[in-house]
């Protein structure tokens, strides 16, 4: 754990302590950052499929409650990155569809907002794969939207390939970890890596642990406790890619405090309920008055 969420742990251990009330303001906020390979080697039939992958994935993820609350952001890369969905809280189901259209939009164009945004962008047409354009964009992305990090922050990786633009991404992961406060980078390999690349992988991946040493394993549900465990799964195509990513991420909710079970009342239920509760208490009163 990073010296960051130790502070605000602290904090939050005050404020119990002085009879703060449970609510979403106390939730533990947990940073999930998603980065999606783009470049020519994955084609865009495969593109697209990862990015629909990606967003059932996402529908798992809980509106904010008393535990917990959810930033999610998203973006792709080839020779540079681009912002696919920036980051936003999921404390309302307008946040949560938000970024639920804009990645249905990424993988069918025009299909929500008339948008012009294209497979190959940017640079993806190449075979360029930049794992430190990735890395800036997807930190840079939640800088943006929120100043700093969260108590828990999680970064996940899905990419066809090893990087060959941009230079050697080592220590742009190991500053990640050392400099920006994220307290987790893990992987898919998707489409057969060699041991090297997967090794390779696992080495620039980290956790609470540290920077390397991460799991690599071909069965996302073997995966222990993702919070403090990184991991690169071995998938061995495209096709398989959505059953890896779904289990990575309702593991990630489960890990973190969240339900992935849960379905949200709609944002104007609670309300309606208290005002039936008003109206059925004031109706009470009239006829015992009687």
């Amino acid at each position: 754990m990073n010296i960051k969420n130790l502070a605000s742990a602290s904090a939050l251990a005050v404020a119990a302590a002085m009879g703060a009330a449970p609510g979403v303001s106390a939730s533990t906020i947990v940073d999930l950052g998603f980065i999606i390979d783009e470049s020519g080697s994955v084609g865009q039939a495969n593109y697209q499929s990862s990015i629909l992958a990606l967003r059932a994935a996402l529908e798992q993820i809980p509106l904010a409650d008393a535990n917990v609350t959810y930033r999610v952001g998203v973006v792709s890369f080839g020779n540079g990155a681009d912002v696919v969905a920036a980051p936003v809280v999921f404390d309302s189901a307008a946040n949560k569809n938000a970024v639920l259209a804009a990645l249905l939009d990424e993988a069918v164009p025009n299909s929500i907002d008339g948008g012009t945004r294209q497979y190959g962008l940017p640079g993806g047409i190449t075979n360029a794969t930049n794992y430190v354009a990735a890395f800036d964009a997807i930190h840079n992305a939640f800088i943006s939207s929120f100043g700093s990090l969260g108590d828990n922050s999680i970064l996940n990786m899905a990419t066809d390939g090893g990087w060959n633009s941009g230079g050697n991404p080592t220590a742009r992961a190991n500053a990640l970890y050392n400099d920006n406060g994220w307290d987790s980078l893990s992987f898919e390999a998707i489409g057969g890596f060699s041991q090297s690349n997967l090794n390779f992988l696992a080495g620039i991946g980290f956790d609470s642990g540290g920077i390397g040493g991460c799991g690599i394993t071909t069965d996302a549900a073997s995966l222990q406790n993702v919070t403090e465990n990184c991991f690169v799964i071995d998938v061995p195509s495209f096709a398989a890619f959505e059953t890896a990513i779904l289990t990575k991420v309702r593991k990630t909710v489960i890990d973190t405090g969240g339900d992935p079970n849960v379905v949200p009342l709609p944002a104007g239920l609670p309300l309606m309920l208290g005002v039936i509760g008003a109206f059925a208490f004031m109706r009470r009163r009239q006829m015992t008055a009687a």
